[in-house]
């Protein structure tokens, strides 16, 4: 039997629990996607239109929990993870954020605690509620500032940019990669600042990713190069199948 969480409504955000429900019925809940975190609600496009609005504003979500929690507490708990599976979780975050693209859906909260882990230590992408969809209204909502493109202009709604994603995929797979006791104990926050120039005391975090394929993926997500989440993971699985080659070597 799936153990389930339920995600009520939030008084605060009272929009984000249906337009969570409207991304999940929009990917379509039959057939959900490897990199996606399975919601076992009722597809809202399977219901009578007179009753969708209603059933989305106020059933709760029914998600699948996903046993060993997000990147950010396991990576807390488990600093020295493989490099091997620190580059799958890359690839796998990249995959996630290319399929939500391809349905022209800005996800707008990548943060390494909105990514959850399953029992193989596969990555699925949840939180939905703040994302943009075609056909509503973009919202405002943004990852973590340390994960934020400083030329944002938080003036007005700005998540229905794919860049926004690809952006924050720079600075999460920087901190996946460099994570490790020594930057735990100085605190998982302050290791990035706004602008996702990482540092760790006088040398900065960019320059101890080891593998130069990686490093490029950071620097081109900060520089804007990748257009969405598809050109984004062609560079992210090539790059990892150069990995797997040295790894060989």
């Amino acid at each position: 039997m799936v153990a389930v969480h339920i995600k009520g409504l939030d008084p605060e955000w009272p929009h984000l629990l249906p337009n969570e429900r409207l991304i999940y019925s929009l990917l379509g809940l039959s057939s959900p996607h490897p990199r996606i975190a399975q919601c076992l609600n009722t597809n809202l496009y399977s219901l009578p239109a007179e009753t969708r609005v209603q059933v989305a504003e106020t059933e709760p979500l029914r998600l699948a929990v996903a046993p060993n929690g997000d990147v950010e507490q396991y990576l807390f708990r488990h600093p020295g993870v493989s490099q091997h599976q620190r580059a799958t979780w890359g690839k796998q975050i990249a995959e996630g954020i290319a399929y939500l693209h391809s349905h022209n859906i800005v996800w707008g909260d990548c943060c390494p605690a909105n990514m959850l882990l399953t029992a193989d230590l596969d990555v699925l992408l949840c939180d939905f509620g703040g994302s943009s969809m075609p056909g509503a209204r973009k919202n405002s909502v943004a990852p973590p500032i340390q994960y934020c493109d400083p030329a944002l202009d938080f003036s007005y709604n700005f998540s229905g940019d794919r860049k926004i994603d690809i952006f924050a995929f720079g600075c999460v797979f920087l901190e996946i990669l460099t994570c490790n006791a020594d930057t735990v104990a100085a605190g998982w926050q302050p290791v990035l600042y706004r602008g996702g120039r990482a540092f760790n005391s006088q040398k900065l975090l960019i320059d101890t990713v080891v593998f130069d394929p990686f490093k490029l993926i950071v620097e081109n997500c900060w520089d804007g190069s990748y257009a969405d989440g598809t050109q984004l993971f062609v560079a992210v699985n090539d790059a990892w199948v150069q990995f797997q080659q040295a790894e060989k070597c």
